[in-house]
Order: C-alpha cells, then sequence, then structure tokens
C-alpha cells in the first residue's frame, strides 16, 4: 500500500541520516540519539504495517530493536521486547527477542526479569543458538540474585555454579560447548571468578578450586585480553593456598 511504501522510505532515511550525523558535541549526540529514537519508532510503524509479511515484519522489529538500543533507549527496547515475546508466541524471532530482552534486562540491573526471559528461551528453545548463547548471562544472573541477602539467595547461586559446571564439564559423546566456544571461555572465567570471591569469605575448598579453574583458563585462553587479571587471582589464590596449609 502507499502507506507502507511511505513508511519504509521514510524509515530508510531517518537510518541513513542518523548514519551520517558527525561530530560529538553534547548537541550532535543528542541529535544523534533523537534521529535514532525516530528511525526505532518509524520501523515499529512499518513493523506493524507488515504483520501479515511475517519475514518484512521481523527485519523491520528487528531493526528497530537495534535503533532502540542504539539511542540508549534501554526502557522503550525491554517494553517492545517484552511486548513481542508475550504476543508472538510462534513468531520466527522469539527466541531471538527474549535474548535481546534478557540482555537489555540484565544491563539494567533488573536480574530477575532477566532470568525470566533466559528460562522462558532455554525451556521453549533448548537447542537453539538464542538459548545456548544464553547460558552463562542466565547464570551470572542467578549468582548476582544469590549473593544478595535474602530468602532463596543461596538456591540461586547452586543454581549459577551448577549451569556454569554443565558448560565446562561436559564431556559426553554429544558436547555442546568445545573449549574454543566463547561459551566455554566466559563459562570457566566466571567459574574461577565466583570461587575467588567465596574464597574471600568462606577458605576451605574455594581457593583450591579457584586456583584449579584459573590455570585452566590461562591455559586454554593465553592471548585474552583478561589475562593480567587471571594471572594476579592465580597469585592470590596461591597465597592464599599456602597460608591455609601453614595453619
Amino acid at each position: 500500500s502507499t502507506r507502507t511504501f511511505l513508511t519504509t522510505r521514510l524509515a530508510s532515511a531517518l537510518k541513513q541520516k542518523a548514519r551520517e550525523a558527525t561530530g560529538s558535541s553534547p548537541a550532535d549526540v543528542a541529535t544523534l540519539q533523537a534521529l535514532r529514537a525516530r528511525s526505532a519508532e518509524m520501523h515499529l510503524s512499518l513493523y506493524a504495517l507488515l504483520e501479515s509479511d511475517e519475514d518484512n515484519a521481523v527485519r523491520a522489529f528487528e531493526q528497530a530493536v537495534a535503533e532502540f538500543d542504539a539511542a540508549g533507549m534501554r526502557d522503550r527496547m525491554i517494553e517492545v521486547l517484552d511486548r513481542y515475546a508475550s504476543t508472538k508466541v510462534t513468531g520466527q524471532w522469539r527466541s531471538t527477542a527474549l535474548f535481546e530482552l534478557g540482555r537489555a534486562c540484565q544491563a539494567a540491573h533488573r536480574y530477575t526479569d532477566a532470568i525470566s526471559a533466559y528460562e522462558d528461551l532455554i525451556q521453549a528453545y533448548p537447542r537453539m543458538p538464542d538459548a545456548l548463547r544464553s547460558m552463562v548471562p542466565l547464570a551470572e544472573c542467578y549468582l548476582v540474585v544469590g549473593a544478595e541477602p535474602k530468602a532463596g539467595a543461596a538456591v540461586l547461586r547452586e543454581k549459577g555454579v551448577a549451569l556454569l559446571e554443565s558448560i565446562v564439564k561436559d564431556r559426553g559423546k554429544q558436547q555442546v560447548f568445545a573449549p574454543t566456544a566463547s561459551e566455554y571461555r566466559e563459562g570457566l572465567y566466571q567459574l574461577a571468578e565466583f570461587h575467588s570471591r567465596m574464597a574471600t569469605g568462606e577458605p576451605s575448598d574455594h581457593v583450591e578450586t579457584a586456583v584449579a579453574y584459573w590455570e585452566d583458563w590461562l591455559a586454554l585462553f593465553p592471548d585474552d585480553a583478561r589475562r593480567t587479571h587471571a594471572e594476579f587471582m592465580l597469585g592470590d589464590g596461591y597465597r592464599r593456598s599456602a597460608q591455609l596449609v601453614g595453619k
């Protein structure tokens, strides 16, 4: 229709104008954000017009989400993603919408909402790429909420550790994450960090576990930008271990 054609042209023009925007002054940044916000809303309008054409509608919706993200409009982004995930239960982009919803909520420190999105994703689409790449972020959210002094925190902490261990200790014939996978790298790193934190208040076996995980991580990923931090944490683990032996 004419309306769809004009909305498509306007959405594309706004997106292009945002791409061409230059300058770094506060006024320039504000202008760019305003352009991206208008582009996002226009792509959202286009999505509504194209609803009967799912492939093109999804492309318009995905672009709207990207523009909201680029504009720093996280609350609006969460709102539209939540609506899509709730209403398009058979939509072809629902798994990605849930992942992006979880990611946005996590970035906004809305960890309980992030957990809900990630759990829904893993339950509904257990072997989809979006579900697999949500496992480490979900574990991170469990550990953050599990560190809070409230009822049920310990259970969430245990769930976070178990989820990370399921990634790095999976050695079956149908291993999901090879050591070369980014999820394996992050899972091992988060486990090492967790046990290092726990060793501060509860030494016991957390020190030795942290040392083992840091050693494995450094051996597997020597070129990672976090190597200096990992080496420091490993050295601290050795120091704590020596202190425990001397007691």
